[in-house]
């Protein structure tokens, strides 16, 4: 029969893979790790008192729509600069993730938009949490991203202190 053999040679090479592993992991014990390797390896989080080694190349940010933009069209970069230059002086490159949405928190949306008597947040729990999530039929709160990431990209589409922008919608996006 075809599938049992298949299922018993699945088998033989788990237990063959098990069987080796270890013998693979002694030949590079951590101690003679001396660099990383790009595109592998841990990230930090911008403010972990553990980032100011070489270790890692790395850091990770959360950054909010609202500490860049408070009215329509005005953007203020100086939080977004401030963090890329503090982790590019650690010869480090940012992960930075724009998040509407987090548990226990209000949204980041700007405040031009709140403001709007056509936008109408949601509060519910999100992993036990009071979380605020955002109005997504709201056309100015569409509008906004799409610019957003627009400037963001334009501005910082070549800077090497940055490595990538996670984006999406809704709360893990």
């Amino acid at each position: 029969m075809y599938i049992p053999r298949l299922t018993i040679i699945t088998l033989i090479f788990m237990v063959m893979a098990t069987l080796y592993s270890q013998e693979f992991t002694d030949l590079f014990p951590d101690d003679v790790i001396t660099d990383v390797q790009p595109m592998t390896g841990m990230v930090y989080w911008d403010n972990s008192g553990d980032h100011q080694t070489d270790v890692i190349s790395l850091e990770f940010s959360y950054m909010l729509f609202d500490h860049v933009v408070k009215d329509s069209g005005v953007y203020n970069w100086d939080e977004v600069e401030s963090k890329l230059n503090a982790i590019a002086s650690r010869n480090h490159q940012a992960i930075f993730r724009f998040r509407y949405v987090y548990p226990g928190y209000e949204t980041s949306v700007p405040d031009y938009i709140l403001q709007r008597d056509d936008y109408h947040e949601t509060v519910g729990k999100s992993e036990g949490k009071e979380t605020h999530f955002p109005d997504w039929t709201n056309e100015e709160l569409k509008r906004f991203t799409l610019e957003f990431y627009t400037r963001f990209a334009q501005r910082y589409d070549h800077d090497p202190r940055l490595a990538f922008i996670q984006v999406g919608f809704g709360l893990w996006a």
